[in-house]
This record gives structure tokens, sequence and C-alpha cells, in this order.
């Protein structure tokens, strides 16, 4: 059993992961802004003795590495949370504060979105982390994490409608708290030490209860090479690679036009 670190552990993505990881029979060490932990309800007295909190801020150098002392590995789930108002420079040191590179970033250009260089910039750092120091990283790219009362609940899911530029797509929180570990336990002989990949962890289906094929040409007439059929709502992310890798799946609510 690991030692986890888990930064951003007050969220509710990371209280999940908490919770998943002591299930586990991991130990964890939680770390936040917050003066207290903010732990999942399903986190008895039992799992709670191998839980520790740090109270950090993951832009002070010195904080996070003294409130990572002591994992064997870590979770990097902090991130700024507000949809706007946030300036640009702040938000990239959120992004990047667990691996403490040390280096400016790159500029990018206007044409890519904050969240688009963040990534860019961590998936570098990453590969560059595990050809220098042989660990392997995995990072992990869930899409629109909700509560299973919402995620597992076809009618109220197809409700919300979903997000053309999100491409209607959805991951539990459960299995993205899946994906997380999995990427720290998946055996070496599917996931190598040494080695940085980056999985999408997507449920196979999209909210909508319509074709998907037809979403596609009302939302994007421009795109005209199908590379596969649609017969019903299926999902637009290859997440064959998660699979095939860490062993990771998600449920999903095929719907199909009645003849």
């Amino acid at each position: 059993m690991l030692t986890i670190a888990i930064t951003g552990s007050n969220g509710e993505v990371g209280k999940r992961t908490v919770l998943e990881a002591l299930k586990d029979g991991h130990s964890v060490i939680g770390m936040d802004q917050g003066d207290e932990a903010k732990l999942a309800p399903g986190v008895d007295e039992e799992l709670r003795k191998r839980f520790t909190y740090k109270q950090a801020d993951l832009k002070n150098r010195d904080a996070f590495l003294g409130a990572a002392r002591g994992s064997d590995a870590m979770i990097h789930l902090a991130a700024v949370f507000k949809k706007e108002g946030v300036p640009e420079s702040s938000q990239l040191p959120e992004h990047v504060a667990a691996y403490r590179a040390g280096t400016p970033p790159t500029d990018l250009g206007p044409e890519h979105g904050m969240g688009r260089r963040g990534r860019t910039q961590l998936e570098l750092q990453a590969r560059a982390f595990a050809r220098k120091h042989g660990m392997r990283v995995a990072c992990i790219r869930p899409h629109w994490v909700i509560p299973e009362s919402l995620a597992y609940d076809p009618e109220k899911l197809a409700a919300t409608g979903g997000l053309a530029n999100d491409l209607w797509a959805w991951t539990s929180e459960g299995q993205a708290a899946r994906a997380f570990l999995l990427g720290l336990t998946a055996p070496a002989s599917t996931f190598p030490e040494g080695t940085s990949e980056a999985f999408f962890v997507v449920a196979p289906t999209t909210v909508r209860r319509e074709p998907t094929k037809n979403l596609i040409k009302e939302h994007f007439p421009e795109v005209t090479d199908w590379k596969c059929d649609f017969d019903g709502n299926e999902g637009l992310y290859d997440c064959s690679k998660a699979e095939r890798m860490l062993g990771w799946t998600e449920r999903g609510f095929p719907w199909s036009p009645v003849e």
C-alpha cells in the first residue's frame, strides 16, 4: 500500500479521491488551503486513522515540500475553481504548483485557452520528469466530473443538455477518482516505469438521448470526414488507451432511435 499525497483534497473530486484511496487501503496526506479537512461522508473513524491533513498553499515551495514529505506518490488536483475573474498570471502557477518546475511558462498564443496552456505545460513537464527520474506519470483527462446521483440517472443527465464545446461528455466522480488511483497502481506490464502518458477518461455515451451524428451535423457542419458510424448517442472520446493501460472503464447509457 502507498502513502499518497492528494492536493486539492477539500474539493468535490478531491474528497471522493481521498475516500476511494482510503477504501483501497492506502494512507493519504490531504493538502489544501483551508484550516480544516473536508471529508466525504463515507470516511468513517477507521478509515480516518490513515488520513493526515496538511494546510498548505502549493505556490509556497517550502510549504509544499513540507506537506508532501513522507509520501510515496501524488495525485495533483489543486487548481483555480473560479470560472472568471482570475488573472492568467495566477492561473498557471496553480496548474503547475505540484511540479515545482521553476521555469517561466511558454506563451502558446491567444488562440490557446488557459486550460489548454496549463495542460500542455503539465504534460511537457510530466514527460521530462519521467525521462530524468525514471518515474511514471499519468496525466488524467476526465470531462465534466459529476456525482453518481446525476451521472447514473439517464433522464436527469439528458436534462442537463450538455455543451457542444464539451462534446456533450461527462465522467462520474467515482470513476474519475478510480482513474487517478489506477495511474499510480496499474501494473508495470501495461504502464511501464519511466514513461508519461495522457489518458482520456470519459463516459462512452454523451449526456444526450439523441443521435450523436445529428448533434455533430448541427454544431460542427465543417466536419465531413467520418471515421466511424454513429448509430445512437456514442461518445466522441476514445478512451481505449485508459482501458488498455490502466484497466479503466466508465458506465454508459446507450440510446438509439426507435425504428
